[in-house]
């Protein structure tokens, strides 16, 4: 599971960045956009990284799992189901509108590597 834990966020990343490559009208566009759409997931991979229980990895995985299917959905909705010249700034919007259900798994995620850590000093 270890594996899936580092090797699942490299290609959601990817496959996220190619997804923004397909519809920016230059290299430059897709770079800016990046933080704002990507930037979640930036945050949960560091997370997934820094995590020693692998329960805690695996709550962030979930977390990814859940945000890469929203940016997905939204970018499907944006770009192919109701395309507009003005469906970009979706991207902007994507990655905050998730902050709040992210917040939850991230504090999931906090609580069990803080617990996992005090047994671990405690053994």
């Amino acid at each position: 599971m270890q594996t899936v834990c580092r090797v699942a966020p490299v290609v959601l990343w990817v496959v996220g960045v190619l997804m923004l490559y397909h519809v920016a009208d230059s290299v430059y566009g897709v770079l800016w956009v990046i933080p704002f759409a990507l930037g979640p997931q930036a945050i949960t991979h560091a997370a997934i990284l820094l995590a020693k229980s692998a329960e805690s990895r695996n709550v962030l995985l979930v977390a990814l799992l859940v945000y890469f299917g929203w940016f997905t959905f939204i970018y499907v909705d944006a770009f192919y189901i109701h395309p507009d010249p003005q469906s970009p700034i979706a991207l902007v919007f994507v990655g905050i509108y998730a902050i709040p259900v992210l917040g939850i798994f991230w504090l999931a995620a906090y609580t069990t590597e803080r617990k996992f850590r005090a047994n671990q000093k405690s053994s």
